[in-house]
């Protein structure tokens, strides 16, 4: 269940990316009648401020999203009706990319907490081999910068599991990164997302997978234009690629995404 401060944060989103203006007044934010994420976007990319700022009349939400020849209804209904669909379109595109143009190599996820975007990965690659990374733990102390932070707790490997029964494909790393990368040296991916949220473990997977990831392959972060953990993620990305030839795309989606291709 979302609780009212994600919601009214989900509402601000909705406002500066649908609309590209702040919420009138924080009243607006606390009394919107629309408490579906859904209803929400469907009533803002229906509106006539909507089409006048970008230049589209829609009718309906799913309209907004290109159809990609390998994503059915089933799948486009999926993701529209998740809570960030910008971000999950632009993986989807990437996923389906790898896979048009035969990109080789395995999925990893290093932040996994619950499994939803495992699943997603899944979902769209599923013969590929599928490893995650997280403590299942919430963060290890060694990485705070700022105190204690009790998030993501709510989590083990034995539920991500359970997401994927009897799939042998799918590789459950528990422990601190990168000690639980040790045996995979020799690995190499077509794709990556790095959601640690902190500085440490971020600069630990660009350092770990960059030369293991396949040209072609991407390298996806959540956070980066977020303030999360003062801008953990973008300090990390800026100092490892600041002698790199990939430049970082920023994704506008709730909370920030960045991806590059491997040169």
């Amino acid at each position: 269940m979302t609780s009212q401060l994600e919601h009214r944060e989900y509402v601000r989103w909705a406002y500066r990316l649908l609309l590209g203006r702040e919420p009138e007044n924080e009243e607006v934010v606390l009394n919107s009648p629309y408490q579906d994420r859904r209803a929400l976007v469907e009533a803002f990319v229906t509106s006539d401020e909507f089409a006048r700022k970008n230049g589209i009349t829609t009718r309906s939400f799913d309209n907004l999203f290109p159809v990609f020849p390998a994503v059915n209804g089933a799948t486009r209904s999926y993701i529209n009706e998740r809570d960030d669909p910008v971000r999950d379109w632009s993986v989807a595109l990437a996923l389906q990319t790898i896979k048009r143009e035969n990109v080789p190599g395995a999925i990893a996820e290093l932040g996994v907490f619950r499994g939803e975007m495992a699943v997603f990965y899944h979902h769209f690659l599923p013969e590929r081999r599928l490893y995650l990374f997280d403590t299942f733990e919430g963060f290890p102390d060694r990485d705070l910068e700022h105190g204690e932070d009790d998030r993501f707790r709510d989590t083990s490997a034995e539920f991500v599991r359970s997401r994927f029964p009897d799939d042998a494909l799918v590789v459950i790393r528990k422990g601190y990164f990168p000690e639980t990368a040790k045996g995979l040296e020799s690995e190499k991916f077509c794709f990556v997302m790095l959601d640690p949220d902190l500085y440490e473990p971020t600069l630990s997977g660009l350092e770990f997978f960059y030369d293991r990831i396949w040209p072609g392959g991407y390298i996806v972060a959540h956070d980066y234009t977020s303030g999360e953990s003062d801008r953990a993620v973008s300090r990390a990305f800026n100092k490892f690629l600041a002698d790199k030839p990939e430049k970082v795309i920023e994704v506008p989606d709730r909370w920030g995404s960045v991806m590059f291709r491997k040169v």
